[in-house]
């Protein structure tokens, strides 16, 4: 597991500290301040450095499999978990979430959650951007691509492999409804019967997502990142053509 240097003390208890020490021991603490800052300024590179030179021209799917096998080996708290953007279709308004990968197959992303009910999402298609970040890694994965709603049997099929805990949640997790407190919903959990056999609630959705763009973001001291971005053009049915190939090319970190 990699770990991170400890830089220096709080800067704000230091602050507080000042009005009780002379001007020789004031000067002393502004000065170990400002060390302090500069070195939160330059990260640490890692001895560990994911992307090889010759990995660049595969498939970035590949790439991305390799980071998520390398985010999980190094125990990554939440490693399938990304931040998920949605452009809905109709009403071209973004939408935020947190959500959990359930599934990688035939080049696609598959996603479920209990929130999408209230995204009111096209069948057809919406344009998507997720997040993968992995911060203790100095690792960042981009992607952009098409999300839509799966099938009932494919929804089935991924509810069946979720824990027995996750499906007792969910059948009184209905985000259609509001509230009053918090311990109303833990009445709710502890007022299950025992022997409950949980049915996938009709609020539960599985998305697919096909990704025609990524964004690899290793980080590296001074903020000289190495950031590969692959493309490749999305099909006039809005579906992804796993025959073409992708092109990439190195871009200038973001700072």
């Amino acid at each position: 597991m990699i770990e991170y240097k400890k830089l220096g003390e709080n800067i704000d208890k230091n602050k507080k500290q000042k009005d009780n020490h002379s001007d020789t021991e004031n000067y002393e603490i502004i000065k170990d301040e400002l060390l302090i800052q500069k070195n939160l300024m330059y990260r640490i590179d890692r001895s560990n450095d994911i992307f090889k030179e010759n990995e660049f021209k595969s498939n970035p799917m590949e790439i991305f499999l390799k980071c998520l096998n390398y985010a999980f080996s190094n125990k990554i708290k939440e490693y399938s978990f990304c931040i998920l953007n949605i452009l809905l279709t109709e009403t071209l308004f973004p939408v935020t979430r947190k959500t959990k990968l359930l599934d990688v197959k035939n080049s696609n992303l598959y996603f479920g959650g209990n929130f999408y009910r209230e995204l009111s999402i096209s069948p057809i298609s919406s344009t998507a951007s997720i997040i993968f970040d992995w911060s203790l890694l100095d690792l960042q994965i981009e992607m952009t691509g098409l999300f839509q709603e799966c099938s009932e049997k494919e929804m089935n099929y991924y509810y069946s492999r979720l824990t027995r805990e996750e499906q007792k949640c969910l059948t009184i997790f209905d985000k259609t409804k509001k509230i009053d407190h918090r311990d109303k919903l833990i009445y709710k959990y502890q007022n299950i019967p025992k022997g409950t056999f949980y049915y996938k609630p009709p609020y539960w959705k599985v998305y697919q997502f096909s990704p025609f763009r990524f964004e690899f973001i290793k980080k590296h001291s001074n903020f000289l990142d190495d950031r590969i971005i692959y493309t490749q053009s999305s099909t006039s049915d809005n579906t992804q053509d796993t025959t073409k190939k992708w092109s990439f090319y190195r871009s200038y970190p973001i700072l």
